[in-house]
């Protein structure tokens, strides 16, 4: 993905948008094109756009350049050129179209934990078990979670006592703070409510720990985390009464899903694929998983009013 950056005299910058040591798109008057830090300047750094060949594209030209090396061309063939104004092919002209971020909401129960330091784990009011008898210093943990352009975490919590803070880190219960969660008193240890962080400095595939800080109390219970671009704060709670399973877990070759009629289960892989889907009829169901491969997965079960993900480990 590229973007582009104003220059502040109607030309742009036209820039890698992951970044990097040399993200900006360069060409210095000749035909050779290359990469080049943003802090670089010069007269052709930068570029214009003019009406392209074909209807809604666009050249990207260099601005009042005085030899033939003006505009940029890249052929069917992947080679990346400046070229001369006067050619008007398929091949030099391009559709600007807006990038749309891929991050998917990932809802993982907290009792799901693939490693754990001090917690127990005890029967949910919102069904299902949460995670309880939380100390300070205690901590769980989630293997390879996908944090490819999420911006926010929510927490379903409650408590009684003072509360405590959620700490979220990767890698390790030390590692990279990627967002921090204060939780107060909701009136008691099953009264749920949904508290949210902004996640920042993370990307791809990590390990989340949430390492739990306050008091000599009890701090808090807490029921799932959520991934999201979008914090639940500012959407509707579903799945407040959701209690659809899905056993054995893990999988050898066929497995049944319970209470959810009329809903429809899909399987992610860590990288956001999907592998399965199908709309379950009855309220148990077999569904046959033989064709996935080995592996950890996330099951949404979506329907009117319901949304579930529960992790899924195939052997």
């Amino acid at each position: 993905e590229w973007k582009f950056v104003a220059k502040g005299n109607g030309y742009w910058h036209l820039e890698l948008a992951s970044g990097g040591t040399m993200p900006r798109l360069r060409t210095d008057q000749n035909e050779e094109a290359d990469m080049q830090p943003t802090s670089s300047s010069g007269s052709w750094t930068y570029f214009d756009f003019t009406e392209g060949a074909i209807a809604n594209t666009y050249f990207i030209t260099l601005p009042d350049v005085n030899t033939e090396f003006k505009r940029l061309q890249i052929d069917n063939t992947g080679t990346v050129k400046m070229v001369e104004d006067t050619r008007n092919g398929t091949w030099e002209s391009f559709r600007i179209t807006e990038a749309v971020s891929t991050a998917e909401d990932t809802r993982l129960e907290a009792e799901d934990f693939d490693n754990m330091f001090g917690i127990q784990t005890e029967a949910s009011s919102e069904s299902g078990d949460n995670v309880g008898y939380i100390n300070d210093g205690d901590w769980l943990s989630f293997d390879d979670v996908n944090l490819s352009g999420i911006t926010n975490m929510d927490a379903r919590v409650a408590t009684r006592t003072g509360g405590g803070t959620i700490e979220v880190r990767t890698g390790s219960a030390s590692g990279t703070l990627i967002g921090s969660i204060d939780v107060s008193s909701t009136g008691g240890f099953q009264n749920w409510t949904t508290v949210s962080t902004s996640i920042s400095n993370a990307s791809g595939t990590q390990d989340v720990y949430l390492v739990f800080t306050g008091g000599s109390d009890y701090l808090f219970n807490v029921n799932w985390i959520e991934f999201n671009t979008n914090s639940r704060n500012n959407k509707e709670i579903i799945n407040a009464v959701s209690n659809v399973i899905i056993y054995p877990n893990p999988v050898v070759s066929t497995a049944t899903i319970e209470n959810a009629a009329n809903l429809t289960i899909t399987i992610y892989a860590m990288d956001s694929s999907t592998v399965f889907s199908k709309a379950i009829s009855n309220e148990s169901e077999v569904i046959d998983l033989s064709g996935v491969a080995a592996g950890i997965y996330f099951a949404e079960i979506k329907g009117e009013g319901i949304l579930e993900v529960i992790k899924l480990v195939k052997e």
